[in-house]
């Protein structure tokens, strides 16, 4: 057995997870913005905030994808996938006045079925080497 086996799908993770990070600073100055536009308004809107927390869950998985890339056990990925799934579920419960956080959930909701199909694959693949050791 190969113990420098890289994870499933280890580099499309890895970009994901950057890509995640960058999205984060876009994100965040974007909900910042909205933010002050309702302040400014006083139209009692909390998309801002809700976009601010999107954002922070783009920061924590996108983290999460790179460190756990490379990593034998589906713990990871399913921690990942529930972290842009909460992602998705705050986007659509308040979007308000901010428009784009429903595109910022429709992506997470991407990313987290992207992380639950690495987490199917990186089982099947460990199902198949236990099979193998026998």
């Amino acid at each position: 057995m190969d113990n420098k086996r890289k994870g499933v799908w280890s580099s499309g993770r890895l970009t994901i997870g950057i890509i995640s990070i960058v999205l984060f600073l876009f994100i965040a100055l974007q909900s910042c913005a909205v933010g002050v536009g309702n302040a400014l308004q006083e139209n009692n809107s909390t998309s801002g905030s809700s976009g601010l927390l999107c954002a922070f869950v783009y920061l924590v998985g996108g983290i999460l994808g790179i460190v756990m890339r490379n990593a034998k056990g589906i713990a990871g990925l399913i921690v990942t996938a529930v972290f842009y799934l909460l992602g998705f579920l705050m986007s659509f419960a308040d979007r308000g006045e901010f428009g784009d956080l429903a595109i910022w959930g429709g992506l997470s909701l991407i990313l987290a079925a992207f992380y639950i199909v690495c987490a199917i694959k990186t089982r099947q693949r460990n199902a198949d080497n236990d099979s193998e050791a026998i």
